[in-house]
C-alpha cells in the first residue's frame, strides 16, 4: 500500500514539473513573440496553422440534424424495400445508420402531416 502511495505521489510530482515546464515555454514564446497580448499569439498560429475553432470551441462543426417527414420516411422505406443497403441510404438521406433502422421496423409511422 505505502509503496502504491510512493508511485503515485513520484508521478504527480513528476506531472507538477511538467505543467511547471510547459507553462515556462509558453511563458517564453510569448515573451519572445513581438505580439502585446496573448490573444494576438493565439490568432495570429490559428491563421497561420488554418485551425478551425467554433464559437463552443470545437473543432470541427456538426452537422444539423436531419427533419424526420413522413415524405423522408416513405422515400427511406422505397428504397430500402428496392434493395438499397442501409448504409448507402444512411449516406444518401445524411441522416444515422439508426434512424434507417427504425425507419425500417417502423418506429416513426406515428408522424402525422
Amino acid at each position: 500500500m505505502e509503496m502504491r502511495l510512493a508511485e503515485k505521489k513520484e508521478y504527480l510530482l513528476e506531472q507538477e514539473q511538467r505543467l511547471r515546464d510547459a507553462d515556462e515555454r509558453l511563458d517564453n514564446m510569448f515573451k519572445n513573440s513581438g505580439y502585446a497580448t496573448p490573444k494576438e499569439l493565439i490568432d495570429a498560429l490559428i491563421f497561420k496553422f488554418k485551425v478551425r475553432v467554433t464559437p463552443m470551441g470545437r473543432l470541427v462543426k456538426r452537422r444539423k440534424r436531419t427533419k424526420i417527414t413522413i415524405e423522408l420516411r416513405d422515400s427511406i422505406a422505397r428504397d430500402l424495400s428496392s434493395g438499397m443497403s442501409m448504409n448507402a441510404a444512411s449516406k444518401k438521406y445524411a441522416v444515422s445508420y439508426a434512424v434507417i433502422v427504425k425507419a425500417s421496423k417502423g418506429q416513426y409511422s406515428n408522424l402525422r402531416k
